[in-house]
C-alpha cells in the first residue's frame, strides 16, 4: 500500500497519506490508508489487495468488488458516528 500511496502523492493527486491496517472483519469494514485535502474538502480512501506471492496473480471482479465494498461498510459506518456525534453535541 505504501509503494502505491507514495507514487500517487509523487504525481500529486494526494499531498499527503496515512497508512493502516484497520480492518473489522465482523463488520465487513476494511481500509488500508486515507488522505485528507482540506483544500478541497475532499476524503481519498484506498483499500489494498496484498498478497505475498512469488509471481503476480489476477484479482477476480468479485474480489475487486468485495475489496470496495468492504471500503464503502467502512465509510458508511464512519459517516454515521459523525453524524450522531455531531447531533448529540447539538443537544448538549
Amino acid at each position: 500500500m505504501r509503494t502505491c500511496a507514495l507514487l500517487l502523492e509523487d504525481q500529486g493527486v494526494v499531498s499527503s497519506f496515512a497508512q493502516t491496517d484497520y480492518k473489522f472483519t465482523s463488520k465487513g469494514h476494511a481500509v488500508d490508508a486515507w488522505s485528507l485535502e482540506e483544500e478541497f474538502s475532499t476524503l481519498y480512501l484506498f483499500v489494498a489487495d496484498y498478497r505475498d506471492a512469488a509471481e503476480v496473480k489476477n484479482l477476480t471482479n468479485t474480489e475487486i468488488a468485495a475489496s470496495f465494498a468492504r471500503l464503502t461498510r467502512f465509510y458508511e459506518a464512519s459517516d454515521r458516528q459523525v453524524s450522531q456525534s455531531h447531533s448529540m453535541s447539538r443537544c448538549q
